[in-house]
């Protein structure tokens, strides 16, 4: 996990239900996506065309969570081929009160 100077944050959580056999690479690279995110990102739009860019080339099965500075907010599942965003920012929860 970690933050930069714009704000960014970027945390992540390894996920073992995600697999892909197809993919011959070099896996558990989830520090090395996290370090190019707060090296090259602003926003979580940024982070979008990130996990775009690097589709069929990194080696994660993991979730990665991230906020920006603009009041972004989104979680990923992703794999070496493709990625689910949920963007936080528009999900609605019902309120529980117990």
């Amino acid at each position: 996990m970690g933050s930069n100077e714009v704000g960014l944050c970027v945390i992540n959580t390894a996920s073992y239900n995600l697999k892909y056999e197809k993919y011959k690479g070099e896996m558990e690279q989830e520090g090395i996506i996290i370090r190019k995110a707060l090296s090259t990102c602003k926003t979580v739009k940024d982070v979008d065309a990130l996990f775009e860019s690097t589709k069929g080339t990194r080696g994660v099965e993991a979730n990665f969570g991230v906020i920006d500075a603009d009041g972004g907010a989104a979680y990923y599942e992703t794999t070496p081929f493709g990625y689910t965003k949920f963007d936080v920012t528009i999900l609605w929860l019902p309120r529980m009160d117990i």
